[in-house]
């Protein structure tokens, strides 16, 4: 689980990894904490996926180029490009977008 703190990260992160999930959340956010625990669960259970946290309260600017309207929002991203988008704290549809990416 890698924490991506600057656009520049952010950015090698996606262009170093075929496949990966991102969280981007915030530290007040209730369904953040809700769900962060599972997230990291899942990154142990999907090893050959590259699993990132991005604060949205630290990094506007990666949130606003991915959009990022509500919170918790996931991101597959395969070879670069965005494959699904998962919004709220729902363990279900985080796991179906993780096994199938």
């Amino acid at each position: 689980m890698k924490h991506l703190n600057t656009e520049s990260d952010f950015n090698e992160f996606i262009k170093t990894n075929e496949k990966v999930m991102i969280d981007f959340y915030a530290t007040w956010c209730g369904p953040c904490k809700t769900i962060s625990p599972y997230f990291e669960e899942l990154s142990k259970l999907f090893p050959k996926i590259a699993f990132a946290k991005v604060n949205c309260d630290e990094n506007l600017e990666i949130c606003q180029e991915y959009e990022i309207s509500s919170l918790p929002t996931f991101v597959s991203i395969h070879n670069g490009e965005i494959v699904t988008r998962v919004t709220g704290s729902d363990k279900a549809r985080l796991q179906n977008i993780v096994s199938h990416l």
